[in-house]
């Protein structure tokens, strides 16, 4: 069984690059001055209570440690050589923090308000969205380039290309979407699927062989997302084809599209939640769904041997599902959003 411990230290602050964050940076805690050894077996973890704080969870001691403080994150992930945690704001800002030496540093994107933060498969560049364009930026702040009008941008698994949406709106109001792929010096542009819905958050598979997205379902009023539909086709726009989760609601449609789907290492499955708080694994070779667990924000671990995630009954925690069965732990925390394994 997993034991807990939390560690709450001093704030340091740091002054943003950009002149609209400055002030309010220099009122905010950033990293905790907590540090963490290097460890495979860490799960990076969002806590939200008032501010969204990021925590690491030892999966084999229990230990979770407090990384930042006070500061207002929307996204955390995981480079891809397990170094750095990428780290987004609510007031749309860029950093990285070396969770080895509680060092934080801003990614210096001008005036441009991010959302949708993705290392490259090599961890040398970010693609990020603003308002309505897709960008590249070298980790280091250098290199900044505009690819394209879109949203949601995700790496191809060979780090040459980026798939993103454009969305359109027709005279009768109905939404138009397109999922396009492009090369990430911007050239080579080209529409995969024109799609007759409100189509978002693509996702290439690690073997590069499929992409899922979701289709947004909003409600009788047009303005609140009730939930997604599930969609998967080739990586070359072909072969579209809508996937049907076991849990359906008329009221809710089946896929919670505020949790993140999440691919095996080996590119053979998906998980998902859904609406109902219930937790399934997809096969891609049997087209098959099955039950795993009742729960929220699941991740797989780098081998793809274990599964992380949220418990939702009783008090709030975290739990380890794999072929020995389940373990879980209460965490002295309110809501907590899995992120990532550590490489």
């Amino acid at each position: 069984m997993m034991k807990r411990k939390a560690a709450l230290v001093g704030v340091i602050f740091i002054v943003g690059t950009a002149v609209f964050l400055a002030v309010r940076l220099m009122n905010q805690g950033l990293a905790t001055g907590q540090t963490i050894p290097r460890a495979a077996n860490q799960i990076a973890l969002l806590q939200y209570e008032g501010y969204a704080d990021l925590y690491a969870l030892d999966v084999r001691t229990g230990d979770l440690t407090q990384l930042t403080q006070g500061y207002s994150l929307v996204q955390a992930a995981w480079s891809p050589d397990g170094e750095r945690l990428l780290l987004a704001t609510n007031e749309g800002a860029l950093f990285l923090l070396d969770p080895g030496t509680a060092v934080t540093t801003q990614v210096d994107t001008g005036q441009i308000q991010v959302n949708n933060a993705a290392w490259s498969p090599d961890g040398r560049q970010i693609a990020f969205a603003d308002a309505d364009s897709v960008y590249v930026i070298n980790s280091d702040g250098a290199n900044l380039l505009r690819l394209a009008e879109g949203q949601d941008p995700d790496w191809s698994p060979d780090g040459r290309q980026i798939i993103f949406v454009t969305q359109t709106e027709t005279v009768d109001g109905r939404i138009l979407s397109e999922i396009s792929a492009v090369n990430i010096d911007g050239s080579g542009r080209q529409t995969l699927l024109s799609f007759p819905g409100e189509a978002g958050k693509p996702d290439w598979s690690p073997d590069g062989r499929y992409i899922f997205f979701l289709e947004l379902v909003r409600d009788a009023n047009g303005i609140g997302v009730t939930g997604a539909e599930l969609f998967l086709m080739n990586a070359d726009g072909g072969n579209l084809r809508q996937l049907e989760p076991p849990t359906r609601s008329e009221e809710y449609p089946p896929v919670n599209h505020n949790i993140p789907l999440s691919w095996s290492p080996d590119g053979r499955e998906i998980l998902l939640a859904d609406n109902g708080g219930e937790i399934y694994r997809y096969a891609l070779e049997t087209d098959e769904f099955t039950y795993a667990a009742r729960g929220a924000y699941p991740i797989w671990n780098p081998g793809g041997t274990r599964i992380a995630y949220q418990k939702l009954t009783g008090q709030n925690g975290v739990c380890l599902l794999s072929d020995l069965g389940e373990e879980c732990d209460d965490l002295a925390l309110n809501v907590a959003e899995l992120t990532g394994w550590r490489p």
